[in-house]
């Protein structure tokens, strides 16, 4: 039934995407190249709102009729909150504070409902949070949200990320003896695999801040929903994560210290600049997916030995670190 589902779920994806594509070119809903483009061709946008309602439509009939739990569909329901933000200002255009506001409310719903992480586990280091979980755990929804949105920047780039992460964590869901967490995933990846086909290089259509806002917010939610309710270790989907969130962290910090206004929009990313040094989309995609399969490796090895959590980490840092050199010396930032 859930396999047949998934695959449903796959299909009537694939279709609707190309509906809206085909709605948002005689709309006028495009994204026009400009200086700090990585495309060249005008490209409907906003194409994530498809694969946002479907995969919270089938949350809300699996939690219906049993296949996944309250958990989940929390998890869901608010990721697509966070996604109607996203829609809002890839049409509206949202002034920033109200839009961090939002992230900010969206993410304290779900920590009401989810409960926060009392410890930090990084075997054999634990950290007691203590009043810090509340504040720490709002900052990683949000962080999580933007940085996502600030990736989102190449054909296909984003969404093969995604699919990655929600397959391993689903496949530790079900080693943790989770049974509706994988389910989750499944869904998740087989509307994601349905948009793929159209974002796929060259892309036809963008997911839009409304994707990718609500993919940020359920890595960070699964992130917290499996250390809270099934006890898995947060710094196993924090290592699968690795490529977004250091990438994004490195080249903020770097243009915060350039004197830049690090909330305007750039091109200064290692995957825009390895682009940029005339890497072509596919080929940067096609290295990212490398990465991260290595990076669930590493992730999967922290979950199936806690005690070395720490090494395994430390291994996905020092290659992050590497390759993060080495596009450096392809295609430095410029000061």
């Amino acid at each position: 039934m859930v396999a047949i589902a998934a695959l449903a779920v796959f299909w009537v994806t694939l279709f609707f995407t190309g509906v809206f594509r085909n709605h948002a070119l005689k709309k006028g809903l495009v994204d026009m190249p400009v200086a700090r483009s990585s495309h060249t061709e005008p490209t409907a946008r906003g194409g994530g709102v498809v694969f946002v309602v479907i995969a919270f439509l089938m949350g809300g009939a699996f939690y219906r009729y049993g296949y996944i739990a309250k958990a989940e569909f929390i998890l869901v329901a608010c990721s697509f909150l966070m996604a109607t933000v996203g829609m809002a200002d890839d049409y509206l255009k949202l002034r920033n504070h109200i839009r961090f506001v939002a992230q900010i409310i969206i993410a304290s719903v779900f920590l009401m409902f989810n409960g926060v992480p009392e410890t930090l586990s990084l075997a054999p280091l634990t950290m007691r949070l203590g009043a810090f979980a509340w504040p720490l755990s709002i900052l990683f929804i949000v962080w999580s949200v933007n940085l996502f949105n600030f990736m989102d920047g190449l054909d296909a780039f984003a969404s093969t990320t995604a699919i990655t992460i929600f397959a391993t964590l689903g496949i530790l869901g079900a080693a943790a003896g989770v049974p509706h967490f994988p389910i989750l995933m499944l869904v998740l990846i087989a509307s994601i695999a349905g948009f793929l086909k159209w974002n796929f290089p060259p892309a036809k259509i963008f997911m839009g801040d409304g994707g990718s806002y609500f993919l940020g917010f359920m890595i960070a939610g699964a992130a917290l929903a499996l250390n809270t309710n099934y006890g898995v270790p947060l710094m196993v989907p924090v290592t699968l994560y690795g490529l977004f969130w250091f990438d994004a962290t490195i080249t903020l910090i770097r243009r915060m210290l350039n004197g830049e206004k690090w909330y305007m929009p750039h091109k200064s990313h290692a995957y825009q600049r390895l682009h940029q040094a005339g890497y072509s989309h596919l080929r940067v995609t096609g290295y990212a997916l490398l990465l991260n399969i290595i990076l669930a490796f590493l992730g999967a090895a922290g979950f199936f030995y806690p005690q070395y959590m720490l090494a395994f980490f430390a291994a996905g840092l020092l290659l992050l670190g590497f390759l993060y050199a080495v596009v450096e010396r392809i295609k430095p930032l410029k000061n």
